[in-house]
């Protein structure tokens, strides 16, 4: 699916996590290059609920989650995971991502 953010435009993938084999999002060029990984794996969280993934909006990803929704890509539940010092968003997902 088509996806414009910070000054990259480009599709997202879905891949999956090797060690819950929860669903990853890539951010990639047209051409493949990749830019970003969307999501995050929470180890000791566990995998996110059906239908809903962790987002990463730390970082290097600030701002995707903004992104995210405004494309109407996910819906923001408003709760936050703690992974570290920082914080993954739970998302439910809107769109259906190969």
């Amino acid at each position: 699916m088509k996806f414009k953010w910070k000054n990259w435009t480009g599709t997202i993938q879905a891949s999956s996590y090797r060690h819950d084999n929860s669903e990853a999002w890539i951010f990639q060029t047209e051409d493949g290059e990749p830019i970003a990984t969307l999501t995050v794996m929470l180890e000791d969280a566990g995998p996110p609920p059906p239908g809903c993934l962790y987002v990463k909006d730390w970082s290097e990803n600030e701002g995707v989650l903004q992104a995210l929704v405004e494309h109407g890509y996910v819906y923001d539940t408003g709760q936050r995971i703690p992974t570290g010092y920082v914080e993954a968003a739970l998302v439910v997902k809107l769109a259906e991502i190969e």
